[in-house]
């Protein structure tokens, strides 16, 4: 029987009908390009959540977390799901019940709280309790796990217990995690948590997983990047290429998340144990359809794999920023308003260029469609809405002499701002 998640979802309120994607706010139609987006914005708000983390009231505080945590990406994030949802032939809690669900809940974090805080064993049973009761609750359509994690670790938090269920450098943990909430083992559960608040102290372990957290994220003080987005057909890449000449190191965000499965040899073995030897095509290259069929509407496989691969592609471009002695560094990427990494920026650099002019680009260089090319950028955040958003926007309306000025020129105004 497939592990698959199954959804009873006929009027495609989170699915795009076409593509099967679940519909995002950066209108992304491509599984792995979704995965990506989705592990970057979780794992930025995640810290968030532990730089301050937020007092639990009640089991209400789920759907707060949720709405933290995926805010950037789904416009249903701190909702109730509205479609039911089953596993290995399994259905999880009725939708139309929640409200008993909730409240029984309650109840258990009621208990919770009435435990001593030096009977850390009785607290790891009520904790292991609570988590098989919200597991099998699953409240939304996606992004349970991290949600529930987050939601224990904040009530470990209160005891004074630090709790990590998805270690960075144990997938073992993960892995136990997994299995018992899969199998509503409560015993397993509670063992596992029982280890983990008994394995290391709270507040000193936090502060040092945050400071190590911190440290690995930030770049050297003396580099400010430079994020650099277009849309289809604007002439970003073009762009990009003219700062590059100018002299400036320039990483290729795009190109990168989607080639690192295939640099890292280790990242590559550890994709093929979790997704089979068919992961990677004849001649050892991410075979990115099969993939994508293999994760869709598996939401345990996608996280694994999201696990996975995420931790490789920001340190890639840590160890990028890491090896530059440029005050300046730019960073291209297609998303960078949509899943709001300019905030992590130092200046945004927008290019654009008139409809027309872009549509026509893409037509002569892909043999796309006027129709076809309409379709990819009506998915696109409209151009006005970037507008508004970039520090500085280069004009792409002319020719290659011309953009080449309006970029020197440009640049030449954020380098010399300081």
């Amino acid at each position: 029987m497939s592990d698959s998640y199954k959804y009873i979802d006929p009027d495609y309120t989170y699915t795009d009908p076409k593509t099967g994607v679940l519909r995002n706010l950066a209108n992304i139609s491509e599984p792995d390009i979704l995965l990506f987006a989705e592990s970057g914005a979780v794992t930025k708000r995640t810290k968030e959540l532990y730089e301050n983390p937020i007092k639990i009231k009640d089991s209400s505080d789920l759907l707060t977390i949720h709405k933290h945590l995926f805010q950037d990406i789904y416009s249903w994030a701190g909702k109730l799901r509205t479609v039911n949802i089953s596993k290995g032939g399994k259905p999880f809690f009725d939708g139309e019940r929640f409200h008993i669900a909730f409240q029984y809940i309650d109840t258990l974090i009621s208990e919770y709280r009435n435990i001593p805080k030096n009977n850390r064993k009785d607290l790891a049973k009520k904790l292991a309790e609570i988590l098989d009761n919200i597991n099998y609750l699953h409240p939304f359509r996606e992004g349970n796990g991290r949600t529930q994690r987050e939601f224990l670790r904040l009530l470990a938090l209160e005891k004074g217990l630090k709790l990590n269920l998805n270690p960075p450098d144990n997938f073992d943990v993960y892995e136990r995690y997994m299995s018992g909430t899969i199998d509503g083992d409560v015993e397993k559960l509670s063992n596992l948590i029982f280890e983990l608040t008994d394995s290391q102290s709270a507040i000193g372990n936090q502060q040092s997983a945050e400071n190590l957290e911190a440290k690995s994220q930030k770049p050297k003080a003396k580099s400010r990047i430079i994020g650099l987005t277009g849309g289809i057909g604007s002439g970003k890449t073009t762009v990009a290429k003219i700062i590059e000449e100018m002299g400036f190191p320039v990483y290729y965000s795009d190109d990168e998340a989607k080639n690192i499965v295939n640099k890292d040899s280790v990242l590559k073995e550890k994709v093929k144990e979790l997704l089979g030897e068919n992961a990677y095509d004849e001649n050892g290259f991410y075979n990115r359809k099969y993939v994508s069929e293999k994760v869709f509407n598996n939401d345990e496989l996608l996280e694994k794999l999201n696990q996975l691969i995420h931790p490789s592609v920001k340190q890639d471009f840590e160890n990028w920023v890491n090896s530059q002695n440029s005050t300046f560094l730019f960073k291209e990427t297609a998303l960078l308003f949509e899943l709001k990494l300019n905030e992590q920026c130092y200046k945004s650099v927008l290019v654009t260029a008139e409809d027309k002019i872009r549509m026509k680009r893409v037509m002569d260089r892909d043999g796309k469609t006027y129709r076809e090319v309409e379709k990819i950028m009506e998915k696109q955040m409209p151009e006005k809405e970037k507008l508004k958003l970039a520090d500085f926007i280069i004009y792409n309306n002319t020719n290659l002499e011309g953009l080449k000025a309006e970029t020197e020129k440009i640049i030449g105004e954020i380098t010399l701002v300081s």
